[in-house]
């Protein structure tokens, strides 16, 4: 099942409770996505989102530092992300790419790499986690 969530698009907007609802989401989509029978979405609470505008953006999109804090249970936990906005419908194909590469061009790499190169020579290529990515315009 595929979820669709309209993305904050300002700082204020990301730190308010329509934020935090949106992160909320993204969590509990990403690990009912990756691990088989994770069932603590009741338990998930978003303690506080703390953003700031990327210092280095890109042309294409807006994009924002996130520290997103929150419990399971009693378990908290502090994540960093980094949100990309598509400026336009035009600049999506961009993104799209952006994600090909890192979903399954730079993990093939990385495996490659392994097979490939001597025992004592050790590449890890920074392949991050895509919590969430969806492109369908304003």
């Amino acid at each position: 099942v595929n979820i669709v969530l309209e993305s904050p698009k300002t700082v204020k907007e990301f730190e308010s409770k329509a934020g935090h609802k949106w992160a909320r989401e993204i969590i509990i989509d990403y690990y009912t996505r990756t691990e088989d029978g994770w069932c603590l979405a009741q338990l998930v609470k978003i303690l506080t989102v703390i953003a700031k505008e990327n210092p280095t953006p890109g042309g294409l999109s807006r994009s924002y530092c996130l520290e997103v804090f929150y419990k399971t249970g009693e378990n908290m936990t502090q994540e960093h992300w980094f949100v990309k906005i598509p400026k336009s419908l035009q600049t999506v194909a961009m993104d799209e790419r952006e994600l090909v590469m890192y979903n399954t061009i730079f993990p093939r790499l990385q495996l490659f790499l392994s097979e490939t190169l001597y025992e004592e020579v050790q590449v890890d290529l920074p392949i991050p986690i895509i919590y969430f990515s969806s492109f369908l315009g304003d």
